[in-house]
């Protein structure tokens, strides 16, 4: 997730997260800065709503399930 904004997606969601209760996030991805980001969500008291999935091979069943999708990343990303 190196380069890819998530730290500042982090920040927005524990603003939204105050104002709904229910609000959850989900990551998908590996990368180097996925304990730094852990690290983060339970610093920002999130842990229990962030959710980390890790590399996945096939992102249609994750994408069919969200109600929101957000690409962080300012450097060009392959097709999803």
């Amino acid at each position: 997730m190196e380069h890819k904004n998530v730290d500042l997606l982090l920040e927005a969601f524990d603003r939204v997260a105050e104002t709904d209760p229910d609000i959850t996030l989900s990551l998908i991805d590996n990368g180097p800065e996925r304990d730094a980001l852990e690290r983060q969500a339970q610093t920002l008291d999130l842990a229990d709503r962030v959710t980390m999935l890790g590399f996945l091979e096939e992102y249609n069943d994750a994408h069919m399930r969200a109600s929101d999708i957000s690409e962080t990343c300012r450097a060009p990303a392959g097709p999803m």
